[in-house]
């Protein structure tokens, strides 16, 4: 049976993207071991720039379906929740029973999160699309936050509060607050002034 090539490309091509995602990701989570946290930090914003594009391509080809909305899921869990569980094990100073407790509650409300929407899908009001619960990219913004916070500004107060903010993170994820979805173009910018200060 002959596949047509280019016809197989632009039918996957939002898929290729959610999977493009995955090493850049897995780049992140190497300059994490090694401490670099710039590089890090640069590497998982690639991959997030990459996950805002195949949303984009899938409904502007019309090639939107459940196994893409699935892919896209996973690559979350990778880019999303297993950044931050490890990106708090190896820069914050806490013992191992809360960074377990901490990561625990990112990841597994973070998954609830996902297959929530990948099921439910956006809450349409007045025309406009809407987050039932907080996006999972918050959780990892939120983190980097916190870093640079506990790192560089109120180290002591980031002890005490830092668990707590994660956790009500994580609840948020899973709650019924229902969240505007954005432009794409106000994200990028937030990264890029998020790279600019960290780079000086």
């Amino acid at each position: 049976m002959k596949i047509d090539l280019k016809t197989f490309l632009r039918n996957n091509f939002a898929n290729i993207i959610s999977l493009a995602t995955v090493p850049f990701a897995l780049s992140a989570f190497y300059y994490i071991f090694l401490g670099n946290f710039f590089l890090s930090f640069l590497f998982i914003n690639i991959a997030f720039f990459l996950d805002t594009l195949d949303g984009y391509f899938a409904r502007r080809l019309k090639i939107e379906s459940t196994m893409g909305k699935l892919l896209d899921s996973f690559c979350d869990v990778i880019n999303y929740l297993i950044y931050p569980a490890l990106f708090i094990y190896k820069f914050f100073t806490f013992d191992f029973l809360t960074v377990v407790v901490i990561s625990s509650f990112i990841v597994i409300f973070g998954i609830v999160r996902l297959a929530r929407f990948t099921n439910e899908g956006f809450v349409i009001k007045e025309g406009k699309n809407y987050y039932k619960g907080l996006p999972v990219p918050v959780v990892l913004y939120g983190t980097v936050i916190c870093y640079v916070l506990y790192d560089k500004f109120i180290p002591n107060l980031m002890t005490y509060f830092f668990p707590a903010i994660m956790i009500i993170l994580s609840l948020l994820m899973v709650s019924t607050v229902k969240v505007k979805k954005i432009n794409n173009v106000y994200w990028y910018f937030l990264v890029l002034i998020g790279l600019l200060l960290l780079s000086l």
